[in-house]
């Protein structure tokens, strides 16, 4: 009997960007309320739905600094943030960092990046949104620093009051303890584009616990190399080599030889763009939980690790493409992954500290139809229900269990 079964979607203005972790949920039990939203290009789509399945209101968010007549710039991420006091909607662009009340009425923070006087060939960026602790909100920035915002219980006078910095690479993913437990000593984790974990003890001073380095590319298909450069040029953080090959010599022979040319350049070009991949997998999204890290990466694959220490406790080979997503149910330990390959699992963590081990489970997959799924969260900390966005689509699909 399966797990879950497919609940009505719930249709958006626009459809969603295949970014990493692209949906956020909040869960307002007091008006019976769920929050959703899903960036699209400079838009983010918000949705208001009620529990009972019959109101859904929407609005739609832009990254713009406010008071100043420039145009809407890319935005990256869009997540809601938890502190004990309040609850704010995080937006991150090329441009800057928004935060509004969590329902998206009032902007009450605006923080530019810093942008080069001239253009450089390095993109600028904020992605990857964290809040930590009692009053902090940590937002990742493309120049591998962490922002850690100090954010008052009411009004706006938030304030950066530090910069933490020691990746070396452009910040994907940034998570906070989800357990509550106040036995953790760690209480957040950061994920760079060379697979890079930094594992953080906050305070008015953040603490460096420690590094977990990410690990190299092991191709040993076509068909993976094939995916892993397409993935990069697709991300545009591989530029195509000069191709000066004479085409039209080719038109004279026979078609036998042409086809044996074409596919030497091919494999020619393949072995190129190789030499070209960066050389550690990114982490694309990550996840904390009684201590122990959850990592998602570009092979597919998910990395159990003991936080502190950086243990590895287990690696499963859980999807057959790129990772967008992963969710963390802190009450029931389910863990939910959603990758390019149209999959989204559901898998069961469970930690037993007397034994120092963590094991992981596999309980549900559901299909999404030749949909590249980009975000996926649970819909609260039981892991009752999950929502699922795909790139292209204008519906977040929804899944309750049976």
């Amino acid at each position: 009997m399966s797990m879950y079964h497919k609940e009505k979607s719930i249709q958006i203005k626009n459809s969603a960007s295949a970014l990493y972790n692209n949906l956020s949920v909040l869960r307002i039990a007091p008006r019976r309320l769920t929050y959703f939203t899903v960036v699209h290009a400079n838009v983010v789509n918000m949705v208001s739905a009620s529990w009972d399945g019959l109101n859904y209101s929407h609005r739609q968010l832009q990254s713009k600094e406010p008071n100043v007549a420039t145009s809407p710039s890319l935005i990256m991420q869009a997540a809601f943030c938890v502190l004990p006091s309040r609850d704010l909607l995080v937006v991150t662009s090329q441009k800057g960092i928004q935060m509004y009340e969590s329902d998206g009425s009032i902007m009450v923070y605006w923080h530019a990046l810093d942008t080069p006087e001239t253009p450089t060939a390095q993109a600028v960026f904020a992605r990857g949104i964290a809040a930590v602790w009692e009053n902090y909100i940590c937002v990742g920035v493309s120049s591998s620093a962490i922002l850690v915002f100090d954010v008052p219980s009411k009004g706006s006078n938030i304030t950066l009051s530090e910069v933490l910095e020691e990746h070396k690479e452009a910040i994907i993913d940034l998570a906070s303890e989800c357990s509550g437990s106040q036995e953790c000593i760690a209480d957040l984790v950061s994920a760079d584009d060379g697979g890079n974990l930094c594992v953080w003890k906050s305070g008015e001073e953040f603490q460096l616990l420690n590094k977990i380095p990410g690990f190299e590319y092991e191709v040993t298909t076509l068909h993976e190399s094939v995916a892993i450069v397409a993935h990069q040029l697709r991300d545009r953080t591989l530029s195509p080599p000069g191709v000066n090959e004479p085409f039209l010599s080719l038109i004279i022979l026979p078609p036998s030889t042409v086809m044996c040319v074409l596919l030497l350049m091919f494999f020619h070009f393949l072995s190129v763009m190789l030499l070209h991949l960066p050389p550690s997998v990114s982490c694309s999204s990550v996840k904390l939980w009684k201590g122990t890290v959850v990592a998602g990466y570009g092979t597919g694959q998910i990395r159990l690790y003991e936080a502190v220490t950086g243990i590895l406790h287990a690696e499963v080979n859980a999807h057959a493409r790129w990772i967008y997503s992963l969710d963390i149910a802190p009450f029931s330990g389910l863990l939910l992954s959603a990758a390019e390959d149209s999959l989204v699992r559901v898998w069961h963590l469970t930690v037993t500290p007397e034994t120092n081990s963590v094991e992981v489970a596999h309980l549900h997959n559901e299909c999404v139809t030749d949909t590249q799924i980009c975000g996926a969260k649970f819909c609260d900390g039981d892991g009752y229900a999950f929502a699922v966005t795909g790139y292209d689509l204008n519906e977040i699909i929804r899944y309750t269990q049976t």
